[in-house]
């Protein structure tokens, strides 16, 4: 039947052309055509021409066939699009319907991909087969945005996806099931459509009736199904197969060039999102929208996390997918490995078992947060004069500056408060970056001189801009929004230790922040063309409210609790007599061998009597700033001020334990060690931010809820607390203990109660 069939085609086309193509061999046949090559007799262009398998016409089971190839050939006619080969005659009224088009030479998609994968290893195949699947889609946007009704191509597959490599051009073909989008089709009735069966959706398997060829099939499925997701499907299905040629023979994307491995996430995520049975629901996204997708490459090509290289690691909370190379060499030197020693909340596990997580944990995530701000600084829906005015190397170096933004931090860190006994993190943070061979040796190597140079300068400048100290004259302006990135009421840190922290404490406080969309409502703002600045847009309002409750609401239950702050009352009394050049030794410890060095002290031995045995102080006094902005028994501005002044001079400090000495009727032999003060710093500061309401070119404050919870922060949350040993306390109740000690310390500073 296929020679007679070719015999008959080859002797009818060539009486019926004769004088204007010269006929060739044949080429092909389908399942409905036959196809010849033929050149012009005028210009010895190539040409094929396509004609319907004479047996057909004999057949009338075979009769939709038929119908579909004058169908394909009547809107082949039609069309004019690069991507699509051109129809010169067609031919619906002969004995053997025919019609003529371009001659295409290439090769299927998938085999074009495994070439090139061939010929350029190492990803480098990857721009060519990425290119070839944007042109897909841009062509598939032009068959559905067709007037006046979309035309859906319903048979996408490797096969029908031509590449010609030389030209760089993909070509879509055999429109032999293609069919109008019908809008006034009533939804609940079936149609019959055939599809190439390995390729169709799973889901759609129930709609099958029978085969009509090999992987050829005739479906009866609900109007409402045949829709232009179904031909995304198709082409993230043909996209998906030729990748995976190309994989088998190139698979190593680890040690591919960030632009590349990029490129490759990009399209991965495309056919995920466009796989219907990847999909609950079957979400419909339009060519369109998938071709700003593609176009966006150029742009996501400079997105952060496009600028580290690709490697996986899972920390609680955090999926981050650049910790490749690059970042390993930076975090495996030692003064970052230390961090995985340092707890993030101290003695916070004493009482919240779970409370173990580590600041190396907490660096990562707060790694992956500035990447993910980056990112959306960098997308379509912010204006691009930020982005395109940051180089490579100012986003690899702030996002080094969110990884590294702990690596000064001391054990204990926020617990052990006594001014002027050693030097704070964010300074030691910043002479660790520029003294610590090792760590500058592995980033320049890893990232550059000038990320390193940038990063330091970026550090410092943020250093000093939130310590109120003199900052020389900065003249690119983006260092003001990137400060805000890692320094601000919703900084990278901030949202990181929220969840964090909520996580391994067991509580539910940090569940309440929406992250992504948080970061989704990033803006950048112009006061004028210099002068940017960083907002959320109005979507983003009720998140950074939800940021600063949960962060009032930690603060208040989790990380001043009275047991944990007993704890650091205690060690902060332990080490008030350790001189100050000994203590600095040993900030750069891990937490044990910082207690192991503690441990071996005299004037620490009263401490470790209570914390080997888990046993704080009592609290003997409690003192707000102020009540909720109404006086109450538990607050005194006036008080609550001396006693914060108590903690920084020596001698007012004893002037405050004496008197609680007098109150309580204490005998003055009792050692110095068995009456502590405590007052918390180092989470007080909460800055309002910045809204762009929606229709507004013009951003203002959040809302008088946030600056509320921000206002009454250090005023109710923070308290001064005095603890006393246990034996001491005895039995005695605060209420009792709190309202004496309050009396004596109004008399001895002559404060009004």
């Amino acid at each position: 039947m296929k020679d007679k069939d070719i015999a008959t085609a080859s002797s009818f086309l060539k009486s019926e052309l004769k004088g204007r193509y010269v006929l060739g061999d044949s080429k092909g046949m389908g399942g409905a055509g036959i196809a010849f090559l033929a050149t012009t007799a005028s210009t010895e262009s190539v040409r094929v021409i396509k004609i319907l398998r004479p047996s057909i016409l004999g057949s009338p089971e075979l009769k939709g066939i038929k119908d579909d190839f004058i169908s394909e050939g009547h809107k082949l006619s039609l069309l004019h699009h690069p991507n699509l080969a051109i129809i010169y005659d067609f031919l619906h009224t002969a004995k053997y319907p025919f019609y003529i088009m371009d001659y295409i030479q290439g090769q299927d998609f998938a085999s074009a991909a495994k070439h090139l994968a061939k010929k350029y290893p190492n990803g480098g195949w990857l721009n060519d087969v990425f290119e070839y699947a944007r042109q897909l889609f841009h062509v598939l946007n032009y068959l559905h945005s067709n007037s006046p009704r979309p035309l859906l191509h319903l048979d996408i597959k490797p096969d029908n996806f031509l590449v010609n490599l030389k030209r760089k051009t993909g070509f879509l073909i055999d429109f032999g099931i293609a069919r109008y989008s019908n809008k006034a089709d009533i939804h609940d009735k079936d149609t019959a459509i055939r599809g190439t069966f390995p390729l169709w959706p799973s889901r759609y398997y129930k709609y099958l009736k029978h085969f009509t060829d090999e992987n050829r099939t005739l479906f009866r499925i609900n109007r409402r199904l045949v829709s232009p997701s179904l031909d995304l499907h198709l082409a993230v299905r043909t996209i998906s197969i030729s990748l995976s040629e190309a994989m088998h023979i190139d698979s190593a994307p680890s040690s591919w060039d960030a632009r590349i491995a990029a490129r490759y996430r990009l399209l991965t995520a495309i056919c995920d999102v466009l796989d219907i049975d990847k999909n609950e629901g079957e979400p419909f996204h339009t060519a369109a929208e998938v071709c700003k997708w593609f176009d966006q490459g150029r742009i996501h090509d400079k997105r952060a996390s496009n600028l580290f290289d690709y490697g996986l690691v899972k920390v609680p909370g955090s999926f981050i997918d650049v910790y490749g190379k690059k970042i390993r060499q930076v975090t495996d030197t030692r003064v970052f490995q230390r961090l995985r020693g340092i707890k993030q909340l101290g003695f916070t596990y004493l009482v919240y078992p779970g409370a173990k997580h580590d600041r190396f944990e907490h660096s990562l995530g707060v790694f992956n947060n500035a990447i993910r701000y980056l990112d959306q600084l960098s997308s379509q829906n912010v204006d691009f004069r930020f982005r395109s005015s940051l180089s490579e190397e100012q986003v690899l170096g702030t996002a080094l500056a969110a990884l590294l933004h702990d690596i000064g931090h001391s054990p204990f860190a926020h617990q052990m408060m006594i001014d002027g006994k050693y030097v704070d993190h964010e300074l030691r943070t910043v002479n660790i970056i520029t003294t610590d061979s090792e760590l500058k040796r592995a980033i320049v190597r890893s990232l550059g001189k000038d990320v390193y140079e940038f990063s330091v300068s970026l550090m410092d400048f943020i250093y000093k801009a939130d310590h109120g100290l003199p900052i020389e004259r900065v003249t690119d302006p983006s260092y003001h929004v990137l400060r805000s990135i890692l320094s601000s009421a919703i900084d990278v840190d901030k949202l990181d230790y929220i969840s964090r922290d909520s996580t391994h404490a067991g509580v539910p406080y940090g569940s309440i922040v929406d992250r992504d969309r948080l970061i989704s409502s990033l803006r950048v703002w112009y006061a004028s063309p210099k002068e940017p600045t960083l907002v959320i847009s109005d979507k983003g309002r009720a998140c950074a409210e939800a940021m600063v409750f949960a962060r009032y609401v930690l603060t208040s239950e989790v990380y001043w609790n009275h047991a944990v702050r007993a704890f650091s009352a205690m060690l902060s009394a332990a080490i008030r007599d350790v001189p100050s050049s000994d203590l600095n030794d040993t900030m750069c410890c891990a937490d044990d061998e910082f207690l192991g060095w503690l441990r071996a002290r005299k004037e620490c031995v009263a401490f470790f009597m209570y914390f080997d045995v888990r046993r704080p102080y009592k609290r003997a006094f409690v003192l707000q700033r102020k009540g909720g902005g109404v006086e109450t028994e538990e607050s005194n501005e006036a008080l609550f001020d001396r006693l914060q002044n108590a903690l920084a001079a020596e001698g007012d400090y004893e002037n405050v334990t004496e008197a609680v000495r007098r109150a309580l009727e204490i005998s003055s032999q009792v050692s110095r060690y068995d009456i502590v003060i405590d007052i918390p710093e180092g989470m007080t500061k909460v800055t309002g931010i910045h809204v762009l309401p929606e229709g507004h070119d013009k951003p203002d404050l959040i809302s008088p809820i946030y600056n509320s919870i921000a206002d009454h922060f250090d005023n109710v949350a923070r308290k001064a607390r005095i603890f006393i040993s246990p034996e001491i306390m005895g039995e005695r109740s605060l209420s009792d203990t709190n309202k004496r000690i309050r009396q004596v310390l109004c008399e001895t500073y002559g404060i009004s109660q």
